[in-house]
């Protein structure tokens, strides 16, 4: 009786172990966040950027903020949000790929946390 109920036990683990790791996914299937190159640097303070310059369709709304040493990122320096209309994945790697293409992006990255307490989104 000891064995089954140990058995029992590593498997309630197991299955809790499972559903906590697929919690730990955060990354938001509908927007993407990029760094600006430096030389771009006047363009991001005077908040010069619009959609019209990402060339992509798929795109709504955008924010602008900075990150800074108090709060480390793994993309450090002037940074940009993207919302995206059609969600998912498949359109977030997408949407990856092609800002990897434009001059003033520096890096493109999944969003891993919501947006909203960086700043207010741009619509246009």
């Amino acid at each position: 009786m000891k064995k089954l109920s140990n058995k029992i036990a590593v498997l309630m683990l197991a299955v809790a172990s499972v559903f906590m790791l697929a919690g730990c996914d955060t990354r938001q299937y509908d927007q993407v966040e990029l760094g600006i190159r430096e030389e771009y640097r006047e363009k991001f303070e005077n908040r010069e950027f619009t959609l019209a310059d990402f060339d992509w369709n798929n795109f709504y709304a955008y924010l602008y903020w900075e990150t800074s040493p108090i709060y480390p990122s793994k993309l450090p320096g002037m940074m940009m949000r993207l919302r995206l209309k059609e969600k998912g994945l498949r359109y977030v790697e997408e949407a990856i790929s092609h800002l990897e293409t434009l001059s003033f992006v520096r890096d493109a990255s999944y969003a891993w946390t919501a947006g909203s307490s960086l700043g207010d989104w741009i619509e246009e």
